[in-house]
């Protein structure tokens, strides 16, 4: 399991004052993220195709529609 690093301490602000050091600056956007993804897998698929057809639009519509999704 993931454990804290003994030592590792959190500071706002500050300079650099040993070897390790992350910077992370909220001013500056690299790119835009559009979304996390998904998959449908055999079970989802299986659900999927027990909804009723209007309920399945909607499901699609949300899942890949640019604008509503």
């Amino acid at each position: 399991m993931v454990e804290p690093i003994k030592g590792l301490k959190w500071k706002y602000g500050g300079e650099k004052t040993t070897d390790s050091f992350i910077a992370i600056d909220v001013d500056t956007k690299y790119q835009e993220i559009m979304g996390f993804g998904g998959g449908f897998t055999e079970a989802a698929a299986l659900q999927f195709h027990k909804l009723r057809k209007d309920k399945q639009e909607e499901v699609l519509t949300l899942y890949f529609d640019k604008n509503k999704g």
